[in-house]
């Protein structure tokens, strides 16, 4: 097949197919592509789970990380956060509980999957569900009404399945208090530090300094390292060869309507008292209360972002409120209606959602618009000459991989314009230095694939198609103890100091337990005894620093039993700690927050018993999963 395509690369139904070809790379990655030839990614009892939901799935995971991370996500993060094991996990447990509702006779009607839809914000209007509004935003989506049916109605059965196991858990008020209790107590310590650079005059012998390398010698180990040579084939060089009629550009304006529709939208700040589920009437009215404390500052002319700062409990409080810029469907519903009703410069009352209290402050309004032909097609124009223009520099990579996989990348440089340039040593981990190539990762994994003198297939990156030759590799190693002498015997002696300022500061513990003063015990060398600040279970301990070993061990001590069995390593010293002082949290305070500890409990617990749930069906369900489709 793929001689066929190289063979026919000129005819116009190959262009077509590699520009749908370019489409799917751009998603998804030549990896998936050739994955997407299996069919079925794994089995749940009898139930099959197709490569499309997968494909779905791990695309969702993908870009929810890329809204998180934006610029800094690259390929390492991807591969550490194993996407690709958590989709396939997301949907074999979604077929699991598929599974056991059907097997409990769960069922979600016609009437309550319509209702479900029609409240759902994006597809209502100011009159409320549309069903023209419906199709569009699907169809925008690339969903048909009959597979988003499909599957809101998994989902819903997924929910009645959870809260079918859930819902009975409840907390009682005993267990809220002992768990404020537990995570508002307070400690503080009398400690004594002893520093590794007391102990200068330590020295270390060759033996020892040895026996160090011997023992931490893959702390040196050196990455396998590799050079290439490269052509590049950047779709900017193929631009002036292309030609856009105005009939293209017409036809592509038609054709993407929504890409020139703007739907009306807002830009906003405000204010959130947050409430929970499960909160009583009395704390859901306290916070009403509040909201409309601040709404009646805001009116009268107290500064909005500074209210926000003040009052708000929402993420966006340090930021003064601001949302940024928001459509109707972007927000729940409650909050859309009362925002898009709005002018600008308004102060709302206080709303309620989900969420809590709402006290919104309206900053711009943008009216809906479609933009005419006339004025983006220049815009489409540009869009399709980059299209074109991408396709002609992959067809010119393609070619020229056939050249450069019988006679090398050095024959197609000298029939060619192109330059051939070569890679300094990189690392896989780290990619080449050379700031010609933008994505460092993905080139090397690409050179590390290959036999040396192997030249790769076409490579697509974010700036065009490489082709790839492996010209040199330096296997990995670890170095000879005699090349890097110097910094080992620095970390050594390093160690070495810092074992003398533990065996002190055991020394010291050892006595203080036994009953010596730990004030004398520290003034005959030289050291002095100081006292910590209050500090939680989780906070960092004032002056010491952050040890969360140290603060678990705190925590376990009494005022009759005031010394640890050990000392504490913080921050390349050495620690002996005293419990000084213990505070209980302040009583009245638990009132305040006892219906949010009770809700954030019962949450945890409906966590664990669903997790409980999951963990009981898999064990007894045959799970079948065809791990080729998780290779890159």
């Amino acid at each position: 097949m793929l001689d066929l395509m190289r063979k026919k690369a000129g005819s116009w139904m190959i262009k077509f197919i590699l520009g749908a070809i370019i489409v799917v790379f751009a998603f998804w990655g030549v990896g998936s592509y050739n994955a997407s030839r299996l069919v079925t990614v794994a089995k749940v009892d009898d139930e099959v789970i197709a490569y499309d939901a997968y494909r779905d799935t791990y695309g969702r995971l993908v870009e929810e990380v890329r809204q998180r991370f934006g610029d800094n996500l690259d390929e390492n993060m991807l591969k550490a956060m194993n996407l690709k094991q958590l989709a396939i996990d997301q949907l074999v447990n979604d077929q699991l509980l598929l599974n056991e509702a059907q097997r409990l006779g769960i069922t979600v009607t016609d009437e309550e999957l319509a209702r479900a839809i029609s409240e759902v914000g994006a597809f209502q209007d100011e009159k409320g569900f549309d069903p023209d509004r419906y199709r569009r935003v699907l169809s925008a989506n690339r969903l048909s009404p009959e597979n988003f049916e499909h599957n809101q109605r998994r989902a819903m059965l997924i929910d009645k399945l959870r809260a079918l196991a859930t819902n009975p858990i409840k907390v009682a008020e005993v267990e809220a208090r002992q768990w404020y209790d537990f995570a508002n107590a307070k400690a503080a310590v009398s400690f004594v530090r002893v520093d590794p650079q007391q102990f200068k005059e330590a020295t270390v012998s060759e033996e020892e300094v040895k026996t160090y390398y011997e023992v931490h010698k893959e702390d040196y180990r050196i990455e396998a390292m590799r050079r290439a040579r490269y052509l590049v084939f950047l779709p900017a060089a193929f631009q002036d060869q292309v030609v856009v009629s105005d009939d293209e550009v017409a036809e592509f304006y038609a054709g993407n309507p929504d890409a020139f529709h703007q739907e009306e939208s807002v830009e906003a700040r405000h204010v959130l008292i947050r409430t929970a589920e499960g909160d009583s009437a009395e704390a859901v009215e306290a916070a009403r209360q509040r909201a409309a404390e601040a709404a009646k500052k805001a009116r009268e002319g107290v500064d909005f972002v500074q209210l926000a700062r003040e009052y708000s409990d929402g993420p966006t409080a340090a930021n003064g409120g601001y949302l940024g810029r928001f459509t109707r469907g972007q927000m729940v519903k409650p909050f859309a209606d009362k925002a898009f009703s709005m002018k600008a410069g308004e102060i709302s009352d206080p709303v309620k959602t989900e969420f809590g209290w709402h006290v919104i402050k309206v900053d711009k309004v943008i009216p809906e618009v479609t933009r005419e032909l006339e004025a983006v097609k220049e815009e489409i124009r540009s869009q399709l000459v980059a299209r074109k223009a991408r396709i002609l520099a992959f067809e010119a990579a393609d070619s020229a991989w056939e050249t450069a996989y019988d006679e090398g990348l050095e024959a197609v440089a000298k029939g060619s314009q192109l330059t051939l340039a070569e890679t300094g040593a990189f690392t896989r981990s780290a990619g080449p230095a050379e700031a010609a190539i933008k994505d460092r990762q993905k080139f090397a994994a690409a050179a590390f694939s290959l036999d040396i003198g192997q030249v790769s297939d076409v490579q697509e990156m974010s700036d065009g198609y490489y082709l790839i030759e492996a010209v040199e590799e330096k296997p990995a190693r670890i170095p000879e103890l005699a090349e890097i002498l110097d910094a080992v015997r620095a970390k050594a002696l390093e160690a070495r100091q810092s074992d003398l300022a533990r065996q002190e500061a055991e020394r010291i513990l050892k006595a203080a337990r036994e009953g010596e003063a730990l004030d004398a015990l520290a003034k005959t060398r030289g050291l002095q005894v100081e006292k910590s600040g209050l500090f939680g279970r989780q906070e960092p301990i004032t002056p010491i620093g952050a040890s969360l070993q140290l603060s678990e061990a705190v925590f376990k001590l009494s005022e009759a039993s005031p010394w640890p069995e050990q000392v504490f390593n913080v921050n390349n010293a050495w620690y002996v700690v005293r419990l000084a002082e213990r505070q209980a949290p302040d009583a009245a305070g638990f009132d305040g927050q006892k219906d949010r500890i009770v809700n954030q409990l019962r949450q945890q617990q409906q966590g664990e018993a669903f997790e409980a749930l999951l963990a009981q069906l898999r064990s007894r369900s045959e799970i079948e999963i065809h791990s080729e489709v998780l290779e890159p």
